[in-house]
């Protein structure tokens, strides 16, 4: 399976080896996994990505060069049960980044739900850059069973400008 972050929530792609598989994942449209309801589609035209494809902002699995003076990592693939408040998950947040250096911040993604529910996705900004640098080897190590995608955060103006184009 091919997993990437999407706009309001988790997108994954699977390659099934047979169509009885395709089929019996598709009987699981409306399904509950995770607290979230699945919506399952077949996918049209659709081409493997060059290197197995994932995590990094390069779209590949390695994470992308560092950008100049930054201290902030995106973390994706969390557990959405990591607390039932904000305080608690950037709480777990913390403690799993903590062994790289001091964290400064977590900004965790929300939905709009009422109340709101963790995405699984969460900028870490850490007081010092080398601790940003050591949290990128966590890249892959797998937290309550899930690979952690861990990557650079990209700078707000560049993000900002691209938005606007």
């Amino acid at each position: 399976a091919r997993l990437a972050a999407a706009p309001g929530g988790s997108l994954a792609f699977v390659d099934f080896e047979t169509k009885t598989g395709l089929r019996k994942a598709i009987r699981m449209k409306g399904e509950k996994m995770d607290g979230r309801v699945l919506d399952i589609k077949v996918a049209k035209n659709v081409s493997k990505p060059v290197g197995g494809g994932g995590g990094g902002a390069s779209g590949e699995d390695d994470p992308a060069q560092k950008p100049p003076d930054c201290r902030t990592i995106i973390v994706k693939n969390l557990p959405f049960d990591l607390g039932e408040t904000e305080e608690k998950i950037k709480s777990r947040i913390k403690r799993v980044f903590k062994a790289c250096g001091s964290v400064n911040a977590v900004r965790l993604f929300m939905n709009t739900e009422d109340p709101p529910q963790f995405k699984g996705l969460a900028y870490v900004e850490f007081k010092e850059g080398d601790a940003a640098a050591a949290a990128l080897k966590m890249n892959g190590r797998e937290n309550e069973g899930r690979a952690l995608k861990v990557d650079w955060a990209e700078n707000k103006d560049k993000a900002l400008r691209r938005k606007l184009e």
